[in-house]
């Protein structure tokens, strides 16, 4: 298991041992709010490299995580608590965004 924390929510991702569709590893992760809920939690991410609980992983799922309405069809946050969509319009996601775009901008590291 490895956590990463961006600004102060904290992330724990964790191989599953199991593999998806073209063999990419399936990964558990939580997603927990500065306060300590948890925001978002699963096992639906798949990773397609090789080593699952990478920072690229980490990164990768917090794109994910930090969609916001316009980035995105509307049917994305169907399911979406009222929790999960108040932090997807809030200043925290933007801010949150702003890290995946400068690691994937800096070239992942």
């Amino acid at each position: 298991m490895i956590r990463y924390q961006f600004m102060k929510y904290k992330m724990t991702l964790k191989a599953t041992g199991e593999r998806g569709e073209f063999g990419k590893a399936q990964i558990a992760y939580t997603f927990k709010t500065p306060e300590g809920k948890v925001l978002f939690q699963g096992n639906d991410f798949y990773n397609p490299e090789y080593v699952p609980e990478d920072k690229d992983s980490a990164i990768s799922l917090l794109g994910f995580l930090t969609l916001k309405p316009g980035d995105t069809d509307q049917d994305y946050f169907k399911d979406y608590t009222p929790e999960q969509l108040e932090f997807s319009n809030s200043m925290d996601c933007e801010m949150l965004q702003l890290i995946v775009s400068d690691y994937e901008e800096k070239g992942k590291g």
